[in-house]
């Protein structure tokens, strides 16, 4: 039976679409009903219907963006979509989605079952097409690229083999973009190409396909790849990009064949040319950028741009002549990322104080196809950062003095770290750190010699008992205030109070 979700906010229709067609009779079931777009993806989820006839017109999430997410998501499943309005922005909007149909609410069932039974028959064309890709011959090629077999007498034994017999093998993997639009639109135009002997494709992965020539001429092979790609630029779509490998002569050697081709269509992170040969290349060693990393730091902490950017353009060149693998070259951008993150968190702030959001900028930077691309992010991202630290130390001076100021007038109160950083508008981390550069002392060990020395002002100048000198520079234990006297004083707050005394008695002596 064909499984059926009926979505639809309106109580009375959902109703009405479960009894007045004979769903039965149609060979289906009705498998549950939503009320709006959410909870219809979570049904959607749970049992995957095969088809799903939604309302456009609904709360929470509307049927155009539900049929978007199930053309995303589930592009099996078949869509039809109902309205009150007969608007052809709607329609066009529901092609756009992969809707097989669109129909509008009239009170007639019968349109609804028509638009069941084409959704039927398209699901009867997916199943054949389904059951086409289970040829023998289609699965030992996959065994055969996958390294299943460990030697050519292996493959001769296996169902399907004759079908693969040729004299000259090609492998083309070709990439269509990450758009799964796109990809579907690159499948179709390059089995058009095919032919049942001398011609397989195959998925490689989220965004590849492996094409397998047989007994097809070089010329043809790179004829076929270039006609392709210009009919795909034709439909306005990205171009498409090849590697293609050496000719081999035995079935066996395709996985290496395949190799080649993964190995040549990499150049085009740094060569925007659509088709890329197999060319033989020694591996390289790929560079640590320890010393260039160490300079970008230095160059962060003390806002340098200019010679920052001359580091990132010496990386960039080294990935260039190394042909470092796309995914090191993206690495490298994430530990600039952090070295940035780094900086900035040193000075009591993060990415947001740049207006970069880290999520979209590491999301850009996996969507980047081209080694100009991780460029461009990282050098935007580092000279951002550059500018921020820069700023931020033109302003030092200003802080240091506000802060020195607060402390003066201040000191003799319960004054903690957090109550100056929220006086001089900073973070507590950055206020710390940046005493620390500037002064080489702590606030907190600033505000307590300030406290001793108004104390020593205190027992010299004023008639004080140990205790009430305590409480006038801001220490509630008196235990605890002889103890910090002494240890910044050397001696204890008594001691030193009959010191002076002793010199005041010398000095009336004297006179």
């Amino acid at each position: 039976m064909t499984k059926v979700l009926i979505v639809d906010d309106e109580m009375l229709m959902r109703k009405g679409l479960c009894t007045l067609i004979d769903w039965a009779a149609l060979g289906c079931e009705v498998i549950g009903t939503a009320e709006n777009g959410l909870r219809a993806k979570q049904v959607i989820t749970s049992i995957q219907p095969d088809i799903v006839i939604s309302d456009i017109k609904m709360p929470v999430v509307d049927g155009l963006a539900l049929a978007k997410w199930v053309d995303e998501t589930y592009p099996a499943i078949q869509m039809i979509l109902l309205t009150a309005f007969a608007d052809f922005s709607y329609a066009r909007q529901a092609i756009q989605y992969g809707v097989t149909d669109y129909v509008t609410k009239n009170g007639d069932m019968s349109e609804i079952v028509s638009a069941v039974k084409r959704c039927k028959k398209q699901l009867k064309q997916q199943a054949m097409f389904q059951e086409g890709l289970k040829a023998q011959s289609f699965y030992l090629l996959k065994a055969i690229l996958n390294g299943t077999f460990h030697s050519a007498q292996d493959i001769t034994k296996q169902s399907g083999y004759e079908n693969l017999q040729a004299k000259t093998y090609q492998v083309a993997l070709v990439n269509a973009g990450k758009d799964h639009k796109k990809q579907q639109q690159a499948e179709n135009l390059l089995r058009s190409f095919m032919s049942e002997d001398n011609l397989y494709l195959l998925p490689n992965g989220p965004h590849n396909f492996v094409l397998v020539f047989m007994d097809i001429p070089e010329k043809q092979v790179l004829s076929i790849c270039a006609n392709s790609t210009a009919m795909f630029q034709k439909l306005g779509s990205q171009p498409l990009y090849w590697g293609i490998s050496n000719v081999i002569h035995q079935l066996f050697d395709l996985q290496e064949a395949l190799a080649q081709a993964q190995q040549a269509i990499s150049n085009r992170f740094y060569d925007k040319r659509e088709i890329h040969l197999y060319q033989p290349s020694k591996p390289a060693k790929i560079p640590t950028y320890a010393a260039q990393f160490a300079a970008l730091n230095r160059c962060l902490r003390s806002g340098d741009q200019a010679a920052g950017c001359e580091i990132l353009s010496e990386i960039a060149s080294l990935q260039k002549q190394k042909t470092q693998p796309e995914a090191q070259v993206k690495e490298t951008a994430r530990m600039i990322l952090h070295l940035c993150r780094s900086a900035l968190e040193n000075y009591g702030t993060d990415l947001d104080a740049l207006d970069i959001d880290e999520a979209q900028w590491t999301q850009e930077l996996e969507r980047a196809q081209f080694h100009h691309e991780c460029m461009q992010l990282q050098t935007a991202l580092f000279c951002s950062a550059c500018q921020y630290v820069s700023q931020v130390l033109s302003e030092g001076n200003h802080l240091l003095a506000s802060v020195q100021k607060y402390i003066d007038r201040h000191f003799c109160e319960a004054l903690t770290l957090k109550d100056i950083a929220a006086a001089v508008h900073v973070s507590p981390g950055y206020l710390s750190r940046f005493f620390r550069q500037k002064t080489g002392k702590t606030i907190m060990d600033t505000i307590t010699s300030k406290k001793i020395e108004y104390a020593k002002h205190l027992l010299e100048e004023q008639n004080l008992k140990i205790f009430e000198v305590a409480q006038r520079t801001g220490f509630e234990d008196t235990t605890y205030f002889s103890h910090v006297f002494k240890k910044y004083s050397g001696v204890s707050a008594k001691a030193y109070q009959e010191q002076v005394q002793r010199r005041r008695e010398g000095m009336s002596e004297n006179s």
